[in-house]
């Protein structure tokens, strides 16, 4: 007999290995993303309330700007970086999904399969 994968039990296994790393990875960007806004909206809060009653004059307001531009720069980029952490948990999650369930139909058939490479994670 020659052992079927199952097609359904498959997607639901990649489904799951995908749902157990969106669900840890986007907790850590929710309380990353918060904390880091929070910070900038007390910055953006300090900056328009001083320049506007006075505090500030023109030339701090647009150094002010500035340090406030390169810190949504920097938020942004982290954010980036993150998400491009979790595509390549995702893409190991898969495949590693997928080549285990190759691995174990070919197990149950007697047949020896080469050696199959992992992504690097």
């Amino acid at each position: 007999m020659i052992p079927d994968i199952d097609f359904d039990g498959l997607v639901s296994n990649v489904l799951s290995a995908m749902r157990g790393i969106l669900d840890k990875d986007a907790e850590l960007l929710r309380g990353y993303s918060q904390a880091k806004l929070k910070t900038i909206a007390r910055f953006t809060k300090l900056v328009g309330e001083g320049y506007a009653q006075g505090f500030i004059d023109l030339a701090e307001f647009e150094e002010h700007l500035e340090r406030l531009d390169d810190m949504i720069e920097r938020f942004v980029r982290n954010l980036r970086a993150l998400a491009a952490v979790t595509i390549e948990k995702l893409i190991a999650a898969v495949t590693g999904t997928v080549y285990g369930a190759i691995g174990g139909a070919a197990r149950a058939a007697g047949v020896a399969l080469p050696p199959i490479g992992l992504p690097d994670v």
